[in-house]
């Protein structure tokens, strides 16, 4: 048996049940306050050798049932059956696991007792079959499949992926180039050719400069289209400089005089410096006495180098160009002093025809003198 208590404070009008399902060796306690007027049923199913307390206060008036089935009674409140709401028995059920999970053959089926097992088989290769055991070296393609051969394999182009294009690119064997068959590989001579193409003349369209090993410096210059050739071009035959228009003038001024002022001889004379066996040309101890040449300038700017010999007897005067004075040379000093310069610049040349160059004594040295002595004379055009 069972010893159940129950504590009930009171309820009213209610209906307590409990399902507990099959505790078995476990407590249970139920704590349900005061209940009063109120049937309480506890259905717990089997249970053996358990304590079942219910705390639920005092109980006055109230009727409380339990429905426990005897210990060892079986069932737990469920029926045997085969059905989906009847319980199996527990032996049946435990050997129908256990074969569930039995490996191998339990229930010792032979080949002939599976349908169609046998069929099936016999479509199969056997393990020792020799085609899967035999590691034999294939068997050669037959020669007689070859183009030679009795029986050979044809196989269309069409047959073959690409090849109709691939031979569409190519050139027949049966071409020639210059006479050469193309049935091996051609060497083309210039001969071969009606035109040479490594002749000079034969080329056309344009070639970089840097690729011509023998143009020359002078090729990089450009050749102006027309006029005078302009700083960094090439000057052209008909560049007027060279056919009409001198750059550089030199005058030996002891020889080539076209107008002499005063008389070859004591007032104007060739001389020779006898210490620098130089020559030159002196012009007398007198004022205006001159010496000019008639000269062929082409416009431009151009510049005068004059040579001259100093000494305590000489003096001054101008130099002309056209009546246009250029400058002042001063043949005097104190001592001698040979191989003087004399440089004026910016001579400006507005029409290119003769001019007249012109050196005259005008005014006496600190010693009184008037003579002038003049080695050489150099006119260079500048632009």
């Amino acid at each position: 048996m069972t010893d159940v208590t129950f504590d009930a404070g009171p309820v009213d009008g209610d209906d307590i049940t409990l399902n507990a399902g099959t505790p078995t060796g476990g407590d249970i306690t139920l704590d349900a306050g005061p209940v009063e007027g109120t049937d309480v049923t506890l259905e717990v199913g089997t249970t053996a050798g358990t304590e079942i307390t219910l705390d639920a206060g005092p109980v006055e008036g109230t009727d409380v049932s339990f429905d426990i089935p005897a210990p060892g009674g079986g069932g737990g409140g469920v029926e045997l059956g085969e059905t989906s709401t009847t319980a199996y028995r527990g032996d049946r059920g435990k050997t129908a696991y256990d074969h569930s999970q039995a490996t191998g053959n339990p229930h010792g089926a032979a080949v002939a007792d599976i349908t169609g097992l046998t069929t099936a088989l016999a479509a199969k290769l056997d393990s020792s079959d020799a085609s899967v055991t035999n590691s034999r070296t294939p068997t050669a393609h037959a020669a007689s499949h070859a183009s030679a051969g009795s029986d050979p394999i044809t196989v269309a182009q069409s047959q073959v992926t690409n090849l109709g294009t691939d031979l569409a690119a190519k050139v027949p064997a049966t071409r020639t180039v210059a006479g050469h068959a193309l049935s091996a590989d051609v060497t083309i001579a210039p001969s071969d050719l009606t035109t040479n193409p490594l002749a000079r003349a034969n080329h056309t369209g344009t070639q970089t400069l840097s690729t011509i090993s023998d143009a020359g410096t002078a090729a990089a210059l450009n050749v102006p289209s027309s006029g005078d050739a302009a700083s960094g071009e090439v000057v052209k035959g008909s560049d007027t400089r060279l056919t009409s228009e001198a750059w550089r003038i030199d005058i030996a001024p002891w020889a080539g005089i076209t107008t002499v002022v005063g008389t070859i001889g004591s007032n104007v004379l060739r001389s020779v410096d006898a210490s620098s066996l130089s020559s030159m040309l002196t012009l007398g101890n007198a004022a205006n006495l001159s010496a000019a040449w008639d000269i062929y300038m082409s416009a431009g700017t151009w510049a005068i180098d004059i040579i001259y010999r100093t000494v305590s007897g000489n003096g001054s005067g101008p130099v002309t160009l056209s009546g246009t004075s250029l400058l002042t040379l001063n043949c005097y000093s104190a001592s001698t002093v040979r191989n003087n310069v004399s440089t004026t610049t910016g001579i400006s040349v507005s029409t290119s025809g003769v001019k007249s160059l012109k050196i005259a004594t005008l005014t006496a040295g600190a010693g009184s003198g008037y003579s002038m002595e003049i080695n050489w004379i150099t006119l260079r055009r500048t632009a």
